[in-house]
């Protein structure tokens, strides 16, 4: 293979190309994750995050790799500063320790710079044990922590009990501004929060109302006292398990019921979840759990257990599979990690 590559713009017509990057993953004789799309990956990604912008490293008619970068305001030390998350970065087996990853991680970094210089904030996540991610990051990110946990919970077979007086409703776009007002002074001391707008909200779940939806928690009287935001990206991907080690395969057969007989992960997120009763996010929580289970096999939230979300999402010990989440990022200066972090939107 010649050792030249290009640096271009990612587009619509790279799906296919980028779909067999994606997909194409060598055989290992371990447990082996591969994310299968519904949709083509440029799509898909484009329709989880409208805010992005992506390259694909070329060789003549070929993609070598691609990368993914997505821009939003975000809370920061007390400030709203615009962001830059870095994500789905892939570089073809064959073209590995030739310079491509580094060249597209590069890249997404001088994206960002060339949108808001230093006065803004570089993130992305990675697992704890995701070392090799981790060093990576060390060429652009100055501080690295870890309060985040993305859990993973089944979904319900059983309608949740209706707490009084309370009840669970899609949001029409009618309610959007009470719901990011509602929201914002929930999320009001969280650093790295995507301030919401009505504007905000429909610029997600207009385009794409079979992915994203808003559901609220309306009481007896008919006031928003919960409310949350969902992903379903088994509408555009699902995560393909083979050769699960024999104990872990027994003890998702016989305790966890995450992966379903055939393999295939099809997940749902929950974010942004919002409550001003305990009683009501707990009970949207669930019902959301409920509502979908005939579209995923799991549910997923990211959140900082230091948080209040914690009384909400309701993950114990035990209740496994749970990530440790890594945030690395550089900003304008060191951030305040007292403060809770919020989870983001996955693309």
């Amino acid at each position: 293979m010649p050792d030249t590559f290009i640096l271009r713009p990612m587009t619509t017509a790279d799906g296919e190309a980028v779909r067999h990057l994606m997909e194409d993953d060598p055989e290992t004789s371990g447990m082996q994750i591969t994310t299968r799309f519904r949709v083509d990956p440029v799509t898909a990604w484009k329709t989880l995050k409208p805010n992005m912008v992506g390259a694909v490293a070329t060789e003549g008619e070929t993609v070598l790799g691609a990368a993914t970068v997505a821009f939003e305001d975000v809370k920061y030390n007390g400030r709203v500063l615009p962001s830059a998350f870095l994500e789905n970065l892939k570089v073809q087996q064959a073209a590995r320790g030739k310079g491509v990853g580094s060249a597209l991680a590069q890249w997404r970094v001088d994206q960002a710079r060339s949108r808001f210089a230093e006065d803004g904030v570089i993130v992305t996540h990675t697992s704890t044990d995701n070392i090799a991610s981790q060093n990576t990051m060390k060429k652009w990110a100055n501080q690295f922590f870890s309060p985040l946990t993305l859990a993973i919970r089944p979904i319900l077979r059983r309608k949740p009990p209706d707490p009084t007086g309370l009840s669970v409703h899609a949001a029409e776009e009618r309610d959007y501004e009470e719901i990011a007002a509602r929201s914002n002074r929930f999320y009001e001391d969280f650093q790295l929060y995507s301030v919401m707008s009505p504007d905000w909200l429909q610029s997600y779940i207009d385009p794409a109302p079979h992915v994203y939806g808003y559901f609220v928690v309306r009481d007896a009287s008919g006031a928003q006292v919960a409310g949350a935001m969902t992903s379903l990206r088994a509408a555009l991907m699902y995560d393909e398990i083979r050769r699960m080690p024999r104990v872990l395969k027994l003890v998702n057969d016989r305790l966890l019921n995450i992966v379903p007989s055939d393999g295939m992960l099809r997940s749902m997120e929950v974010n942004f979840l919002w409550y001003e009763r305990l009683d009501a996010g707990r009970y949207l929580w669930n019902t959301l759990r409920w509502m979908f289970r005939d579209q995923v096999g799991t549910v997923t939230a990211n959140f900082d257990a230091r948080s209040r979300l914690h009384d909400a999402f309701q993950v114990n010990p035990w209740h496994m599979p749970k990530i440790s989440v890594v945030v690395a990022l550089h900003g304008p200066e060191m951030m305040d990690t007292s403060k809770p972090v919020c989870g983001t939107l996955r693309g």
